[in-house]
């Protein structure tokens, strides 16, 4: 063949078949909240050996943030991605190249789990 499995693969089965991406802001005098959610389908990595194929699950990924209006132009946020800290399936130990890669790198939302932060913006 001219192009392997695993090369085919990266086109037909890496990428999820469906994601859902669902959002709600609420707006109430200063304060503001947005919540969003984002569901990514089930992908597969192909191998050049058909046995060390690997399906990963779907997962669903919830961001939230609250902000406040201080003063005139001057607004403040916190917020988290993935709040409640989802990783992907791992890889079996034969596609992990002896347990450094934990996780496949065709994961479609990454695997470094939650993250916080806050935001601190000032329109002028």
């Amino acid at each position: 063949f001219l192009v392997g499995r695993e090369r085919l693969g990266d086109y037909e089965e890496a990428q999820p078949n469906s994601k859902l991406n669902l959002q709600g802001n609420y707006d109430y005098q200063a304060w503001s909240l947005m919540l969003r959610t984002n569901r990514y389908g089930e992908v597969t990595d192909l191998s050049s050996d058909p046995t060390l194929d690997q399906t990963f699950s779907a997962k669903w990924l919830v961001d939230a943030e609250i902000g406040y209006r201080a003063l005139s132009g001057l607004r403040i946020a916190v917020g988290a991605n993935n709040l409640f800290d989802v990783y992907p399936d791992r890889n079996i130990k034969a596609n992990s190249f002896n347990g450094i890669f934990q996780y496949n790198g065709f994961s479609p939302f990454g695997f470094f789990g939650r993250y916080v932060y806050t935001r601190v913006a000032l329109q002028m």
